[in-house]
């Protein structure tokens, strides 16, 4: 962690002088078989030296490695609050662990580092350095609300996937990493509430990356869902404005975000964050009728989870005759509800949360 800034020879020995100026703590990663490889990028008016140590076997993986941790630099910059550090290492370890996170320094583990795991290597490394902002500048309690840190580099392993390879690798990743991960586990578990301490989920490591990294990122791709991409983003850029080397905690975070979007956002985060019980949606009718040469749709949608209480705002597809469609939100309160959407083409079926954006297996028979 840091940078260097002298050294000088004692006897036998060689003294390096590090710096490191707003880091939460320091870490050490040394090797004899350590090769080094160094990109520089540039992020406004600043340049940031990024390197990657690797053993000589794997200079190929290191390079993927190097260019994952430059673009995400540049990505987390840009969506996020400009990296605020001269220098970002990335170093593969041993280690049973995916990745860890220190200021300016992320590690990531050998097992990684193979042709056949790509997508992971790049997954991870991305993670990691996503901390440099959700952990390092925008400081948590790690251990009391794991939710504030560890929901964002997972989220935003994925939304490296999207901006570097498109919405298809995104949705790719987002199922294979997260959603099927947790839907194995819901299947075979409770639900539980996300904001939960380290201390809470003891050593059930399963339970704990599930309800706090996997449901976590769920979180957050529905919130991006509800406020779409500008508020989105919006909020999170006012987070690291506020918050910038300052401590947060998950009720800062709800506020902030509040106040930048203008909305009242308790609904949701109470559902989500505060509370347990994954819904299931189904279309329970849908009457369509024609009105000046659009067609009105009357749409019923019922939640069908008797254990769930919430407020939640749900996709809808209407599918027309000649492959036209037309997706759109609609406000679900308690059991069921009722929406009236205007269609610019004759509907003939509809289908509920088709893409899965929102948590929960739902009822999609067709509609018609």
């Amino acid at each position: 962690t840091g940078v260097k800034v002298g050294e000088h020879v004692r006897g036998e020995r060689k003294i390096l002088h590090f710096k490191a100026e707003c880091v939460r703590e320091h870490c050490i990663v040394m090797s004899s078989k350590f090769k080094v490889k160094t990109k520089t990028i540039t992020i406004g008016s600043r340049t940031i030296k990024v390197t990657s140590y690797h053993i000589p076997e794997h200079e190929r993986e290191a390079n993927i490695a190097l260019d994952a941790a430059a673009y995400s630099l540049k990505l987390y910059s840009n969506l996020y609050g400009p990296y605020p550090y001269p220098v970002l290492r990335v170093c593969e370890v041993h280690g049973w662990f995916g990745g860890m996170e220190y200021p300016m320094l992320v590690m990531i583990t050998s097992t990684l580092y193979s042709p056949k795991r790509r997508d992971y290597l790049e997954l991870v490394v991305a993670h990691e350095v996503a901390h440099q902002w959700w952990y390092c500048v925008i400081a948590n309690d790690e251990g009391e609300e794991p939710w504030m840190d560890e929901a964002f580099a997972e989220y935003s392993g994925v939304l490296y996937f999207e901006f570097k390879y498109g919405r298809s690798k995104f949705r790719e990743m987002f199922k294979r990493t997260i959603l099927n991960p947790l839907y194995r586990y819901l299947s075979r578990y409770e639900d539980d509430v996300s904001a939960r301490s380290v201390w809470y989920f003891g050593a059930d490591v399963y339970k704990y990356v599930n309800m706090v990294y996997n449901k976590g990122a769920c979180t957050l791709h529905m919130l991006r869902l509800i406020l779409k991409d500008d508020l989105f983003f919006k909020s999170l850029k006012e987070v690291y404005r506020r918050y910038k080397f300052k401590r947060i905690r998950i009720v800062d975070f709800i506020k902030t975000v509040e106040e930048a979007v203008n909305r009242d956002l308790d609904w949701f985060f109470r559902a989500w964050v505060y509370s347990k019980g994954i819904p299931s949606y189904s279309i329970a009718e849908a009457v369509a009728r024609a009105v000046d040469g659009t067609y009105r749709l009357t749409v019923v949608v019922r939640q069908l989870n008797p254990e769930v209480n919430m407020t939640m705002y749900v996709p809808i597809t209407v599918y027309g005759w000649y492959g036209t469609k037309y997706m759109t939100l609609v406000k679900v309160e308690g059991r069921e509800s009722k929406a009236l959407i205007d269609i610019p083409f004759e509907p003939r079926f509809v289908r509920v949360d088709e893409e899965d954006l929102v948590l929960g297996k739902d009822d999609n028979s067709l509609i018609s």
